[in-house]
């Protein structure tokens, strides 16, 4: 059962079910492993693929010899990508693609919204961790933003 601050977070849109089921699974990993000076900030979830956004020391949720976010990866049965949260939005969209080259990102203000186009070298678009569609979608919850990726 959520709290009151939780549920309006969660009509409001600021959080997602992923978050809350995230929450969970680390809420009850805390007892085991300790789980200290890192902030779960956001989940995005790609399909067959987890991403974790969080600040702080983000290896501690790797744990040693990856205990920690293979037990996230087995009870969220997906397989677990732990990125930092910072204000460095490129750095974001790096961790979130993955290997490929990004070319340029470009960031266009509009009167309601912000937009990202994130150009990726063609001879890498197979280097992307999840399907283009995803990623985007991925993206636009991460940097609150629509976001389209381009190839050149």
């Amino acid at each position: 059962t959520l709290c009151q601050e939780c549920k309006k977070k969660l009509e409001t849109k600021q959080i997602t079910e992923t978050d809350i089921e995230v929450s969970l699974i680390l809420a009850k990993l805390s007892k085991a492993f300790p789980l200290n000076n890192v902030e779960f900030k956001k989940a995005i979830d790609l399909e067959k693929l987890l991403v974790l956004a969080c600040t702080g020391k983000i290896g501690s949720l790797i744990g040693k010899q990856g205990k920690i976010v293979s037990e996230i990866s087995k009870q969220s049965a997906k397989t677990v990508r732990i990125i930092e949260h910072t204000k460095d939005e490129k750095k974001m969209i790096q961790d979130l693609i993955g290997n490929a080259r990004i070319l340029a990102v470009k960031k266009t203000f509009n009167p309601q919204s912000l937009e990202f186009t994130i150009i990726i070298a063609k001879a890498d678009k197979s280097k992307l961790i999840a399907p283009q569609e995803s990623i985007e979608k991925g993206l636009q919850n991460l940097l609150n933003a629509n976001t389209k990726i381009d190839f050149q």
